[in-house]
């Protein structure tokens, strides 16, 4: 499905797309906000409270600069205090309780099993190239997009990625790593459309990364642009073409944005830890 508008529909394919873990870190963030607002109050009446009272009292310097602990101190206390209390006192306070941690619990777990995934493939080394580290030519689509999606992140860099594939598979990699907000392909464009005669191929897969954990990207216009010019490069063989951004969300779990010259956004592909 491609969306023709672009930053609205762009969030609304996002959240169309969510994997399990995104959808219970939003429900865990609303809970986390309720909860601290229902102990804020108490909370925050004691501060107040307290602050009146010392404020009407004479006191010397030394006794000022106890007040300013001392006030802090009664916030952290009263906290806990209002916390214990109304886990005791309220019950629906207390099923927010358990269902937080029920959540936290969770999230650990899909945290883990991402953490698990990422082990499977070692750090490169220095002086190796990344195709040899994460390349995977030869594997299907699929599979070849968790190796790059895993080395980029690892790099911490931008990287750009030429996956040359036939039926699936993939038969050719370039790649070559950039800066940290900066990328170029690592051969010359004008020798793909001898790459994609001599192979077969029937998909050139495009990749750069973002590198972020922030759940969200966009293609900027030098991307846009980038893709435009590939296009042109390729002549008869464009329709060949898939340009892809890859991002992740705060556990490393990995999204491949689709893009063109147009901004026509579609999401190419959705790491969901749930279902490894």
């Amino acid at each position: 499905m491609y969306l023709k508008s672009y930053e609205p529909n762009h969030i609304a394919l996002v959240q169309a797309n969510k994997s399990e873990y995104d959808n219970l870190s939003v429900r865990l963030t609303s809970l986390l906000r309720i909860r601290n607002f229902i102990v804020g109050i108490p909370v925050t009446l004691v501060v107040v409270c307290l602050v009146s009272y010392l404020s009407h009292v004479k006191a010397d310097a030394g006794m000022v600069m106890a007040w300013m602990y001392l006030v802090p101190l009664a916030g952290i206390v009263s906290v806990g205090f209002f916390y214990w209390l109304l886990n005791k006192l309220i019950s629906p306070f207390k099923k927010i309780t358990q269902e937080i941690h029920g959540l936290e619990e969770r999230i650990r777990f899909l945290s883990k099993k991402v953490l698990d995934v990422f082990a499977k493939y070692k750090d490169r080394e220095k002086g190796q190239t990344f195709k040899s580290a994460f390349g995977g030519v030869g594997k299907k689509v699929a599979d070849f997009e968790e190796s790059l999606c895993v080395g980029m992140s690892k790099e911490k860099k931008e990287v750009w990625l030429t996956a040359f594939c036939r039926n699936g598979i993939v038969i050719k990699v370039t790649a070559r790593i950039g800066s940290a907000r900066r990328c170029k392909p690592a051969d010359d464009p004008r020798n793909w459309r001898e790459y994609i005669k001599a192979n077969s191929c029937d998909e050139v897969r495009q990749y750069h990364n973002h590198p972020v954990c922030t759940n969200w990207t966009l293609p900027s216009p030098e991307d846009r642009k980038t893709h435009s010019v590939l296009k042109n490069i390729l002549d008869d063989k464009s329709y060949c073409l898939k340009s892809l951004i890859v991002f992740w969300n705060k556990i490393h779990e990995w999204r491949v944005l689709e893009y063109n010259e147009h901004t026509l956004l579609k999401l190419d592909s959705v790491m969901d830890a749930s279902k490894i």
